[in-house]
């Protein structure tokens, strides 16, 4: 269920503001101001903010997607209040992470979706994941959790390596990274 009202929440603030600011220019000057992640001249919402913002149709769409594909297993697994409380301290630990590795403004779920993941990774390390695959053969494939996130680790960390793309990879890589973390611990804590 709150998987669902992230997803609907996140849709609704980007159509919203693409809506409002057809009508007046300055609005998506006034988001970038006060509600976008730039390291290092932002207010200390935009750790939070930013994670609910989005800069195109495919960059919603994307992350949304995942989110519909990892988070309900996660939000059974955490219960409404715990999944709630690891997405936006998983928002807040990748903005974190990722002023510590880059200087350019931020805006996407993509870091909080990324902890997500990576307790995924650590709670159903070999549930099937049905993927549409476009190498060498086009079609839908079963490919085991663990397989096709260690994969999306390895391609943040090449195009973090490559550091020219406009993708907050170091947010990623912080997400995957609490979430694994906090996995951990609540599977040692037995909670």
């Amino acid at each position: 269920m709150v998987t669902f009202i992230l997803i609907i929440l996140n849709l609704l603030i980007f159509m919203g503001i693409k809506l409002v600011s057809r009508q007046n220019s300055g609005v998506e000057d006034w988001v970038h101001a006060n509600l976008v992640l730039t390291p290092g001249k932002s207010p200390w919402w935009t750790y939070l903010t930013y994670a609910f913002l989005h800069g195109g149709i495919p960059h919603v769409l994307f992350n949304m997607l995942a989110l519909f594909v990892f988070g309900p297993d996660i939000e059974d697994r955490l219960g409404k209040i715990g999944f709630t409380l690891l997405y936006l301290a998983g928002a807040v630990g990748a903005g974190i992470a990722h002023t510590y590795l880059s200087h350019a403004p931020v805006v996407g779920a993509s870091g909080a979706i990324a902890t997500v993941i990576g307790a995924f990774l650590v709670f159903f390390p070999f549930v099937r994941i049905k993927t549409l695959v476009f190498f060498f053969i086009i079609g839908f494939f079963y490919i085991t959790a663990w397989w096709y996130i260690a994969l999306a680790m390895v391609l943040d960390l090449v195009g973090f390596a490559r550091s020219n793309s406009s993708v907050a990879y170091g947010a990623h890589m912080g997400g995957y990274a609490f979430g694994i973390l906090v996995a951990m611990a609540l599977l040692w804590l037995k909670i």
